[in-house]
């Protein structure tokens, strides 16, 4: 399960279900970034190109 937190809330504003096979970093391409939003993820996940 993938989710995306809004802090000024309690309830998550993205969810994405998937197995075990689809890596993290592909979920990338399905969030819409946000101005003024941090996004905290583990560094081993980073794509710089997709970044």
């Amino acid at each position: 399960m993938h989710t995306l937190l809004d802090l000024h809330g309690n309830i998550p504003t993205f969810i994405s279900i998937t197995d075990g096979k689809v890596h993290d970093v592909n979920i990338l391409d399905d969030i819409l970034p946000e101005a003024g939003a941090f996004y905290v993820m583990d560094r081993g996940y980073v794509d710089f190109e997709r970044l």
